[in-house]
């Protein structure tokens, strides 16, 4: 885990109280979403400050792609 990706985590954790897995490379800096975070009401009103905070005061970051994923449930049997 790099500094950047460290530090991130920290305000991930502070203000949205999740751990969330981040990757950073090439001033890209990634947050993988969880399954359903849209639902958590804190991370919804957290979610701009994390991210404004980690631009304005990790200058290695210059942009930050948010991945939420959605994957097809086995047919029932």
């Amino acid at each position: 885990m790099t500094a950047v990706e460290e530090k991130v985590n920290g305000l991930i954790r502070l203000y949205a109280g999740r751990d969330m897995e981040t990757s950073f490379s090439d001033g890209v800096l990634t947050i993988t979403l969880p399954p359903g975070i849209n639902y958590d009401r804190r991370w919804v009103l957290w979610r701009s400050r994390v991210i404004g905070e980690s631009l304005e005061h990790i200058p290695e970051i210059q942009e930050i792609t948010l991945v939420e994923t959605f994957k097809r449930r086995d047919a029932v049997e």
